[in-house]
C-alpha cells in the first residue's frame, strides 16, 4: 500500500515509513520526519542474518593457522556446511553473548555466524567462545554498499539468496575454529 498504510518500519531506527509509488520516480520509501544514517546498515545485516534461514549449503572459509614463525603456516580447504543437518536461529543469546546466527545441533551451538559492517568481534566476544569453545565465522560486508552501486538495476536478480550466499562466502573468515586447532598441532608435529 501506499503513504503509511504500508505498515512499515525502519530497521535501523524504528521509525515510520512512507512507501511512495508515484508514476514518475522507482516506487521507494522514505522515513517519516526523521533522517537516519543507520538505515541501509541495518538493511544488510538483517538480509544477510536472516538468509541464513534459507540457505541450505554454505561454503565455510580456508581455515589458516600461522602462528608459528618456524614454517609457512598450516591451511585445510574449504568445507561445505549442510545446513539441513542442523537448527538454524537468528540472534541467538548464549550467556554473555548473542551471535547473528547460530548453527545448533540438538539445542547447543556448533558454529556463530557474525555479520559484520561497522561493529566487528570484539575482545569481549572473542574471549567468551574461546572460553565457551564455541566456533564462529565473521562474514564482512562493509563493501557492500561499495558494489552496491554497480549492481544492474533489476535488484531482485541480484538479491537472490544465491548471490548473497556466494557473496557472504567470498567474505568470510575464521574466528574461532575449536575443531582444526588439534588437526594443526597434530599435522605440525608430521
Amino acid at each position: 500500500e501506499s503513504g503509511l498504510e504500508c505498515g512499515c518500519v525502519c530497521a535501523g531506527c524504528g521509525t515510520k515509513m512512507v512507501a511512495k509509488k508515484g508514476q514518475i520516480k522507482a516506487h521507494h520509501f522514505a522515513h517519516l520526519n526523521a533522517e537516519c544514517e543507520h538505515a541501509y546498515e541495518s538493511m544488510v545485516h538483517d538480509i544477510c542474518k536472516m538468509s541464513f534461514l534459507e540457505i541450505r549449503k554454505f561454503k565455510l572459509p580456508r581455515y589458516i593457522d600461522n602462528r608459528h614463525k618456524d614454517n609457512y603456516g598450516f591451511y585445510l580447504d574449504e568445507l561445505l556446511l549442510n545446513l539441513e543437518n542442523f537448527d538454524i536461529e537468528v540472534e541467538y543469546k548464549y550467556n554473555e553473548i548473542i551471535a547473528d546466527v547460530a548453527v545448533l545441533r540438538n539445542g547447543d551451538p556448533v558454529l556463530f555466524i557474525e555479520i559484520a559492517n561497522t561493529h566487528f568481534i570484539d575482545e569481549f566476544k572473542l574471549k567468551k567462545l574461546k572460553q565457551y569453545k564455541i566456533s564462529c565465522i565473521e562474514i564482512d560486508v562493509s563493501r557492500f554498499h561499495v558494489e552496491f552501486e554497480y549492481l544492474p538495476s533489476n535488484m531482485a536478480n541480484w538479491m537472490s539468496i544465491q548471490s548473497l550466499k556466494e557473496y557472504m562466502e567470498d567474505n568470510s573468515k575464521w574466528i574461532l575454529n575449536r575443531k582444526m586447532q588439534p588437526k594443526y598441532q597434530i599435522e605440525r608435529l608430521k
